[in-house]
């Protein structure tokens, strides 16, 4: 029908962008060790999720595969997040 969920466009650019060594832009991709993959602008990474549509936050996300959202977050930003 040529519709897609932007959610699964979205993970695909952060693939793509992982590929390529860039930071991600929706948080979708953990590293080999488990660990969230370098984030763009964590900040805002809830407001772009939203925009495509995804059903979780990133903190959500995060703890669904065992992960701290404020360890993971922490790594990319000084900036402590609530």
């Amino acid at each position: 029908s040529g519709s897609f969920d932007k959610d699964l466009l979205a993970y695909l650019e952060d693939r793509f962008l992982m590929s390529h060594d860039k930071p991600q832009t929706y948080g979708t991709q953990l590293q080999s060790d488990g660990s969230l993959y370098l984030l763009f602008d964590p900040k805002n990474v809830d407001k772009r999720r939203e925009a495509m549509e995804f059903k979780e936050s990133l903190s959500t996300y995060l703890k669904r595969h065992g992960l701290d959202y404020n360890t993971e977050i922490s790594k990319f930003t000084e900036e402590p997040f609530p």
